[in-house]
């Protein structure tokens, strides 16, 4: 991968999936790749077929990923194991947002939405709805919601930073909707929840400890000030360097 000119190439064998990280400094894209693993292959199917229902989805998403990377909040961005989340992390965090705006929501649970069911891998329920054109009423789903690419990241960023309690949500894309901790029966010592669509007992959030969900917490409220105060895109997604930062104390987390 190195000498295809990727950057940052870690091999994770100890990950509870073993996983390369890489950064492509052309495409400015951090990603995780795997082989020989299906389960893997459905939740990046789960991830296409959302990104299908909506463009705002897809740019979104890639914004996000964009300044998680930037902003040292995603770990295949970096060398080293940094503790914080992965860049299917934020892509779920994303789609969650969506299936949860208030004006209207722009994605539906294609887990929740009829559809045919496909073989169990490793005992788990992979179904969804896959086949976006088989579906009119996915097709269609969206459309009450007329919100600019603008106005969701400034609300993604808001959401997070102020709306999303993190001692007893947990967001759930399977459900399309915030449940509690108490629901899913997930610890109090995990700072996010972010269930795993799949393997639902699992908590991707989890990587991140005490310090980094607290630094995750103050880059969210940092963005929404900026861009609250008309900052430049350029300086809310400029690139992390500890020497130039100015130290702030985040707002207590909910």
């Amino acid at each position: 991968m190195a000498r295809c000119g990727m950057q940052n190439v870690v091999c994770r064998a100890q990950a509870k999936v073993p996983v390369v990280a890489i950064y492509d400094p052309e495409l400015k894209i951090a990603c995780d790749m795997n082989i020989n693993n299906t389960l893997a292959l459905r939740n990046t199917r789960l991830v296409r077929t959302y990104m299908q229902l909506d463009e705002r989805a897809r740019q979104l998403t890639f914004a996000i990923k964009h300044w998680a990377a930037n902003r040292a909040l995603n770990e295949a961005a970096y060398l080293v194991v940094c503790n914080t989340l992965t860049s299917y992390t934020w892509t779920l965090m994303v789609i969650n947002y969506l299936q949860t705006r208030r004006v209207a929501p722009i994605l539906p649970s294609l887990q929740e939405w009829p559809h045919e069911p496909v073989p169990r891998i490793n005992g788990l329920d992979v179904s969804f709805a896959d086949d976006v054109d088989k579906y009119d009423t996915l097709q269609t789903f969206s459309l009450q919601n007329q919100e600019s690419v603008g106005a969701l990241l400034f609300g993604f960023f808001h959401h997070y930073a102020y709306e999303f309690n993190y001692h007893r949500d947990v967001a759930s894309v399977r459900l399309g909707t915030i449940i509690t901790r108490h629901e899913k029966g997930f610890s109090n010592d995990n700072m996010i929840c972010i269930e795993e669509p799949f393997t639902i007992s699992r908590n991707l959030g989890n990587t991140a400890d005490v310090g980094s969900h607290r630094g995750i917490h103050q880059e969210l409220q940092r963005a929404h000030l900026m861009l609250a105060e008309g900052e430049p895109i350029s300086s809310v997604f400029a690139k992390y360097e500890a020497s130039k930062e100015v130290p702030s104390k985040p707002e207590s987390l909910r």
